[in-house]
């Protein structure tokens, strides 16, 4: 795994639902206060691209940017898109009560936090590290886990075990558009 991604496996990261990208700017900040996927997923970009994306967006903001984060490969063919996918490409899943994008309505607080998360289209972003497993032959992906608590990296097949990751419903794998 590369180096920009490999230092984020680190005991200090501690998942904490609540620190996205507007509360984590910065690896000291989530080494702190913790972090959760999406500011996972935005420190990382800023260290393989040295790209700092907005803070205000969250999970389902950043997940329907299309124009920022267009979609790699087909949606229809997701088994095929994983065989285009390029370290630091971000697959979406969606959990157990996800709606589809076109009839989700995004409800917020006065802060701007998504009130209805838990039927958001998608409810964790991993990261591609680049690499498959030896042992499994599988997609390896970094990703912040209220499972274990921390940063880790799983064989995609691992997120099929879960219904916090919708047993491994892959909704949409994207890519940063200009790095």
């Amino acid at each position: 795994m590369v180096s920009e991604l490999q230092r984020y496996v680190d005991p200090a990261f501690v998942y904490d639902f609540k620190q996205g990208p507007a509360v984590v700017s910065d690896e000291e900040t989530a080494r702190q206060q913790g972090l959760n996927c999406i500011s996972l997923a935005y420190l990382a970009i800023e260290g393989l691209y040295n790209c700092k994306l907005e803070p205000r967006l969250n999970c389902y903001e950043t997940f329907t940017d299309y124009k920022r984060f267009p979609t790699v490969g087909c949606t229809q063919d997701i088994a095929g898109s994983l065989g285009q996918m390029i370290t630091g490409d971000w697959v979406w899943f969606g959990g157990k009560k996800s709606q589809s994008v076109d009839s989700f309505v995004p409800q917020y607080d006065a802060d701007g936090f998504l009130l209805n998360w838990p039927y958001s289209p998608v409810s964790h972003v991993a990261i591609y590290t680049g690499e498959k497993s030896k042992e499994y032959n599988d997609y390896l992906l970094l990703h912040a886990t209220d499972i274990t608590g921390g940063v880790d990296v799983w064989p995609l097949w691992r997120f099929a075990l879960n219904p916090r990751y919708g047993y491994g419903k892959i909704r949409r794998i994207s890519r940063l558009a200009s790095h």
